[in-house]
């Protein structure tokens, strides 16, 4: 049985984490519905066997944090990219999707170029760090490993661009 305040915040379309919920999940429809949220992105939407009820919200929500979390990253985002990883149809839908995180992820949209500029993420993805077993998916992208690998490569190019 999925708790009341899990499913406020899966429709909440402000709320981007849900790891505190999935700690103390003991249920295990929640928890793997919880877990796909915490760490999986929108190609993992099928993992997920329950919650018929809200798969129309649950899928929205797993856009948003896919669009997210690719926002994490790079400078520059091409709609191809966006839409396909999120599995949006049209430019004018990715376009509002961005719009809905402009709390999360300060931007420019050059609709003409077909890109996304990232000027700041100011929110990230929950990380996954081996607190408990994970029940579908495989391993999660952002893990605490993946995180300080990437500040490590961070670490020497500053390095090496300062020598």
């Amino acid at each position: 049985m999925i708790r009341q305040e899990v499913l406020h915040a899966v429709l909440d379309p402000k709320a981007v984490h849900f790891k505190q919920f999935w700690l103390s999940s003991v249920d295990r429809d929640e928890s793997e519905l919880l877990e796909v949220l915490c760490f999986g992105n929108y190609g993992d939407l099928n993992a997920i066997q329950s919650c018929e009820e809200w798969k129309d919200a649950i899928e929205s929500k797993l856009r948003t944090l896919t669009l997210l979390g690719l926002c994490e990253v790079p400078s520059e985002l091409e709609y191809d990219q966006a839409m396909a990883s999120c599995c949006i149809p049209d430019d004018v839908i990715l376009e509002q999707r961005m719009v809905e995180l402009q709390a999360q992820v300060h931007f420019q949209l050059d609709s003409v170029g077909r890109r996304i500029k990232v000027l700041r993420c100011l929110g990230a993805r929950d990380i996954y760090n081996g607190e408990r077993p994970l029940l579908l998916l495989r391993d999660a992208a952002r893990s605490r490993e993946s995180t300080l690998a990437g500040l490590r490569q961070w670490k020497q190019k500053l390095q090496y661009q300062l020598r």
